[in-house]
């Protein structure tokens, strides 16, 4: 809709339906979501470069307070990054496509980060995950030649401006 005083346009704006008593509102790079005529939600789209489009990931095999420092090492020092850890059962046969369990959110870090921290939320998501699923412990435990359980930290560089 485009709203003139005039001759000059004054507001243009679109309305996407969701349901008989919910729209959204489109205008410019904001959106209003209304329901029952009450405006419930505001978003705006802000163009920036806070995130690096290139996805990272590190294989952690025995999880251990070793290999987590080895990792944070490797991180730049002037450098915050976006992390989320998965695991996959068995290394031998990981697929980028195949199954996985999503042990966090994204979370930061950097650098500087305690490797004892990290060690133990990885451990204690671990442990969530074989309580919560009923899983046999065994199945962060078994480590064989070439296979075994690992846990992957995919990350990404993000910025503050």
């Amino acid at each position: 809709m485009n709203l003139f005083k005039n001759g000059i346009s004054l507001i243009k704006f679109t309305d996407e339906f969701i349901s008989e008593k919910r729209f959204v509102r489109i205008l410019d790079n904001k959106k209003y979501c209304f329901d029952n005529g009450k405006k419930i939600l505001f978003t705006k789209e802000i163009k920036t470069k806070f995130i690096m489009n290139s996805l990272k990931t590190e294989h952690l095999v025995l999880f251990n307070i070793n290999e987590t420092s080895d990792f944070l090492n490797k991180l730049d020092s002037n450098d915050n990054y976006i992390v989320s850890i998965e695991f996959i059962a068995e290394i031998s046969v990981y697929d980028t496509n195949g199954p996985r369990m999503i042990l966090s959110k994204d979370f930061v870090i950097n650098k500087f980060s305690s490797e004892k921290t990290l060690t133990k939320f990885i451990n204690e998501r671990l442990d969530l995950m074989v309580d919560y699923y009923y899983l046999d412990d065994t199945i962060i435990q078994d480590t064989k030649e070439g296979g075994g359980p690992m846990v992957l930290l995919n990350y990404t560089k993000f910025y503050f401006y």
